[in-house]
């Protein structure tokens, strides 16, 4: 009798509703150590999204300017990064 070895598929937990819904999951679910670090630093790069404006807040609003808003930027920027982890924490 040949006997064929039936295939066990292992779903997780977002894969299985995926089905109960009628859909085939297409892509995958994976995030790195590299890939999330990646994500994190791009969204909250705030050295690199402030220093092109250096020499416009220094002429028009002068150095309290930089100071005050470094101190504001980096307020919202860990609501980014709050949302970035809450992102990454749903990846296994």
């Amino acid at each position: 009798m040949a006997g064929g070895a039936a295939e066990e598929v292992v779903m997780d937990s977002g894969e299985k509703r995926l089905n109960e819904l009628g859909y085939k999951q297409e892509l995958r679910r994976e995030m790195t150590l590299f890939k999330t670090l990646a994500i994190s630093f791009s969204t909250m790069s705030l050295f690199a999204g402030i220093t092109p404006l250096y020499g416009s807040s220094l002429q028009y609003a002068g150095p309290a300017s930089l100071v005050w808003g470094w101190v504001v930027v980096s307020f919202f920027t860990w609501f980014v990064g709050i949302a970035m982890a809450e992102i990454c924490s749903s990846f296994p």
